[in-house]
C-alpha cells in the first residue's frame, strides 16, 4: 500500500516540473531521454511515479489540473499588462 509521503512526494516533482517562471532543465535523472527540471526526474516519470502510488487516471487527472492552473495564472497574471 502506498503511503501518503510518496505520493506527496510524486506530486511535488510534478509541481516541480511544471513551474510559473522560467527554469533550469537537463536531462531526466531517471535516463529517459526527457527534460527534468533541475536534472531531477521528468514529468513523464512523475506522472508514472503517480500512477504506480494510484493509478492512471488520477495521475493524469493530477496532471492535467496543474497544467490548467498553471494556464489560469498566466492569464491572470496577463492583467497586469493590459490594465492601466
Amino acid at each position: 500500500m502506498p503511503t501518503e509521503p510518496a505520493i506527496r512526494e510524486a506530486m511535488r516533482l510534478i509541481w516541480r516540473n511544471l513551474p510559473e517562471a522560467p527554469s533550469t532543465f537537463s536531462a531526466c535523472s531517471r535516463g529517459c531521454g526527457q527534460g527534468g527540471r533541475g536534472g531531477g526526474p521528468c514529468l513523464n516519470c512523475a506522472q508514472a511515479d503517480l500512477a504506480r502510488l494510484t493509478n492512471d487516471f488520477y495521475a493524469g487527472q493530477y496532471v492535467a489540473a496543474v497544467l490548467n492552473l498553471r494556464r489560469i495564472e498566466r492569464e491572470l497574471i496577463a492583467f497586469s499588462s493590459t490594465t492601466p
